[in-house]
């Protein structure tokens, strides 16, 4: 829900980042209850609350978790890829369109230290109280750089000496297998479809998750979160 250059994040964990980590504006918050203990957190910072009841939460936010916590906040500073380019692990995602998926994702990158999260301008999930709410608070933590082309991104890292790895269930070398000697950029395909083909001749190896069920792929956050994590693993 969007009014003017304000948005609403809903759910404890995100509220409770965005008083918590100080990286943009806070407007108000909203509780259900009276005792709750985030209050005399937005209220020490100075930050207007403001008391709705459940069926007022329901409304703004139909069929929300919203947990009885809402804020109006600004938006996040605006990182560009070249700010980034000293993190050891990044992370792209090729056309993530479910905002809960991109939530989750956010959720994992923070877990693994991942430096950033690189999307395309266009054809994504925006970024709603749903991905807040699925980032747990990660949203505040981990950047979200907005790229004009998602190509030419990975040509900038590989410049950058960035190892360029596409994941792809199809694929015949493992990533586990893979070395990790040099800075690396994870490529992760949309929901259903993949890794778009230019995206994925541009990436300098193409690995996959051992799938050892009957099932042919993972969910693209589940298969981000565990990419991740094998990536963190030492060699």
């Amino acid at each position: 829900m969007k009014t003017d250059k304000y948005n609403f994040i809903i759910g404890r964990h995100a509220v409770e980042s965005a008083l918590t980590r100080g990286k943009r504006e806070v407007c108000e918050v909203w509780f259900a209850r009276n005792d709750d203990p985030l209050k005399k957190l937005a209220e020490s910072r100075g930050i207007r609350v403001v008391g709705k009841d459940k069926k007022e939460f329901d409304r703004h936010f139909p069929g929300r978790a919203h947990q009885g916590v809402a804020a109006r906040v600004g938006i996040l500073p605006k990182l560009m890829l070249e700010d980034m380019l000293e993190a050891d692990l990044l992370l792209l995602l090729d056309r993530i369109t479910d905002p809960h998926n991109l939530g989750a994702i956010l959720r994992s990158a923070d877990a693994f230290g991942c430096g950033a999260v690189i999307v395309p301008a266009h054809h994504r999930a925006p970024v709603t109280e749903v991905v807040a709410k699925a980032a747990s608070g990660a949203l505040e933590t981990v950047p979200l750089i907005e790229v004009v082309n998602l190509n030419q991104a990975i040509e900038k890292l590989k410049k950058n000496e960035y190892w360029i790895i596409g994941l792809d269930s199809t694929a015949t070398e493992e990533l586990a297998s893979i070395p990790r000697s040099r800075k690396i950029a994870l490529v992760v395909g949309s929901e259903g479809r993949g890794l778009r083909h230019l995206v994925a001749r541009n990436c300098d190896l193409i690995a996959r998750l051992p799938m050892l069920g009957t099932v042919e792929s993972l969910n693209v956050s589940v298969a981000a979160g565990i990419a991740l994590y094998e990536l963190r693993r030492t060699p």
